[in-house]
């Protein structure tokens, strides 16, 4: 059994170390380098769990924290002024609106969705890279700010509204009664959608820092773009250039103004590798991440459906920019989410249902199926009048069938689906006692199902044709009918004659547990009788 519960920030009796543990059957612990570390990610000394020396000898060790010092992080110095006559909106110097913050050292765990994505600017270089984003540990976000949560850094935060927006109706990260929970991490409409539910995901971007004007004055105005790549002079001590041919954008190669273009891009690390495996092996879709950046209120990409409810907030929030990124080893039991909203106008323009089948976020992922593990998180802040939600969505086999409408226009709502999934492991070994069987009457039987360490799994349903006939390590009663058929052959006479042959039914059983693949098991059956 693991010694700590996953996420947890521990230290041993005997040890000054301070670690964040994440894990489940094999976990990481992160060190936490100093006590301005920890202030700034709002921990809790109070809610530090002492374990006995000698508890995390099995988690493999990492430090935590952004490589470059307070002051020259990308959190720091990508919220700057904007160069003269540029404002903060318009992201001059490649710099966000300070004014659309959330909140800074904000740490999420969660599964990368895609490789590298580098975002070139028509020939101005990279304005920035993505990982796309990061499905996020809703256990890890319960652990670390919920109601029991060692972190109070997010307590009192607010939704500011998009960047350049100005005033807005600010939403509280925190549901009244409920603290910071999933639903914290996720606006009105995530990602803007209206038709289907997505993952409960934070988008994940990083700025480049440009050295050099990569157009002319003339050329950046609000409209194109370009002042997002004016020069900033040296970069901040210790970061590093990642030219062209560490990046490869493509189709820029033949023109020696733009390709001098992606020769000036500057970062405080390789981002194509995570903070703790500098060198080593690639970040990469499926990829376990903790992440320390700051928590972003980004506008909408596409048509603003919210806007006629919470001015400002129909947009979605992301990690931008990261100041940190350590790679750990993935929990096998994954508690992840789906969010779900709609607004609709009053003249009842907009979509007013959703009928949705949330399948595991994960490829190699099956759902837990068990009421215990299933959670309806309807989200008040959003949902101003629950009463007109009609919300019928429940679990299946294969995960979550989301099924909502509204009941009356000019109304809204969101709630998230939290589900526990699981790993997919090896597949069971199966047997069957008695090992051969007979046809035509009753039979008493037991498939064994037996884990790749030998141990045996009872319980698990033991399907035919579809069908739960009974259960793993217990007994069954079945009948199998053969089937009889004439035939027909001729005699050394030259005459037709034939027999009656019974033939055994071809028997496939199945079985899945939480967490395997599915197992398939040949059932011998003998044939008794004769022509």
């Amino acid at each position: 059994m693991p010694p700590v519960q996953h996420a947890s920030l521990v230290k041993e009796t005997s040890s000054p170390d301070v670690f964040l543990v994440v894990g489940d059957e094999k976990q990481t612990k992160f060190h936490v380098r100093s006590m301005d570390d920890f202030r700034q990610l709002g921990f809790d000394w109070s809610k530090l769990q002492i374990v006995p020396d000698g508890s995390l000898d099995s988690a493999v060790r990492f430090e935590m924290g952004p490589v470059s010092p307070a002051g020259s992080r990308p959190s720091d110095v990508f919220f700057e002024p904007a160069e003269p006559g540029q404002n903060d909106a318009n992201e001059g110097n490649n710099c966000k609106d300070p004014n659309a913050v959330v909140q800074h050292n904000v740490l999420v765990a969660g599964w990368v969705t895609e490789d590298i994505r580098w975002n070139p600017y028509n020939g101005a270089g990279f304005e920035d890279l993505s990982y796309g984003s990061v499905i996020l540990d809703v256990q890890f976000i319960d652990r670390v700010y919920g109601p029991e949560g060692f972190s109070s850094l997010l307590d009192g935060a607010t939704l500011p509204g998009s960047p350049g927006d100005g005033q807005v109706p600010r939403v509280t990260l925190a549901q009244d009664g409920e603290g910071i929970t999933a639903n914290s991490f996720s606006m009105s409409s995530p990602f803007n959608q209206q038709i289907f539910a997505g993952p409960l995901s934070l988008h994940v971007e990083l700025n480049a820092w440009h050295t050099l004007p990569h157009t002319s004055v003339a050329l950046r105005d609000i409209s194109s773009g370009f002042f997002r790549f004016s020069g900033r002079g040296a970069a901040p001590a210790g970061w590093i250039n990642l030219p062209m041919g560490a990046t490869d954008p493509g189709g820029y190669q033949n023109d020696p103004l733009t390709t001098s273009n992606f020769q000036d891009q500057w970062f405080q690390e390789d981002p194509r590798f995570p903070s703790n495996d500098q060198g080593g092996r690639e970040l990469g879709a499926g990829d376990y991440i903790v992440m320390w950046g700051t928590l972003y209120n980004d506008s909408p990409h596409g048509t603003d459906y919210w806007g006629q409810y919470y001015h400002g907030l129909g947009g979605y929030l992301e990690i931008h920019p990261w100041d940190w990124i350590g790679r750990a080893v993935s929990p096998r039991q994954r508690r992840a989410a789906y969010v779900t909203s709609i607004a609709v106008a009053a003249d009842g323009t907009g979509q007013r249902t959703v009928d949705s089948d949330a399948l595991p976020p994960f490829t190699d992922g099956v759902p837990i199926v068990s009421a215990a593990d299933f959670a309806k998180l309807p989200d008040l802040r959003f949902t101003p009048d629950p009463t007109v939600v009609n919300d019928s969505s429940a679990e299946t086999p294969s995960g979550i069938h989301i099924k909502v409408d509204m009941a009356t226009a000019g109304r809204c709502f969101k709630t998230t689906y939290v589900e526990t999934w699981a790993a997919e492991g090896l597949a069971l070994s199966l047997s069957l006692d008695p090992p051969v069987l007979d046809c035509d009457k009753q039979v008493q039987f037991v498939v064994q199902a037996v884990d790749p360490s030998g141990e045996g799994v009872p319980g698990v349903p033991v399907m035919m044709d579809g069908n739960e006939i009974g259960k793993t390590g217990e007994q069954i009663n079945e009948t199998f009918k053969s089937t009889t058929t004439w035939v027909t052959e001729v005699g050394v006479d030259g005459k037709p004659r034939g027999h009656f042959e019974q033939t055994a039914p071809t028997v496939t059983l199945t079985v899945t547990s939480v967490g395997r693949k599915p197992s398939f098991m040949p059932l011998p059956l003998r044939v008794e009788g004769g022509a």
